[in-house]
């Protein structure tokens, strides 16, 4: 429960990257671009989003607005990474990164560069 005895999860989303080390290096073909705040100069001028994509399901900030305006709550967001971190250069793989407590887990034998060969189970 958060304040005022409202449930969390009705104002509050955490998503965990994986991968992602935010002050130095990244590890497993991170970083996952969901919109931060130097992504979209590192991929150049003529992307506005940080994802490469301008809908809610890959960017983060697209995905609060739809939050905040819409009331449609994201569980989910789809992380890109581009080839040679290049919008142009195309997409080298994308992963569904999941609202915590839940994780994003490949389904089987899948290719795991697809976003949707990964689903969103518990933790635990």
């Amino acid at each position: 429960m958060g304040a005022a005895g409202i449930p969390l999860d009705d104002w509050y989303r955490l998503f965990l990257i994986p991968g992602m080390q935010n002050c130095q290096g990244t590890a497993f073909g991170a970083p996952y671009y969901i919109v931060s705040a130097p992504q979209p100069f590192e991929l150049g001028q003529d992307v506005w989003s940080g994802s490469g994509f301008s809908d809610p399901k890959h960017g983060a900030l697209l995905a609060l607005l739809g939050w905040r305006e819409n009331g449609t709550a994201p569980e989910s967001i789809i992380g890109t990474k581009f080839i040679n971190e290049t919008v142009t250069a195309g997409v080298r793989r994308q992963r569904s990164i999941s609202m915590y407590p839940m994780q994003a887990k490949c389904r089987g034998k899948e290719d795991p560069d697809l976003a949707e060969n990964w689903h969103c189970q518990l933790l635990y």
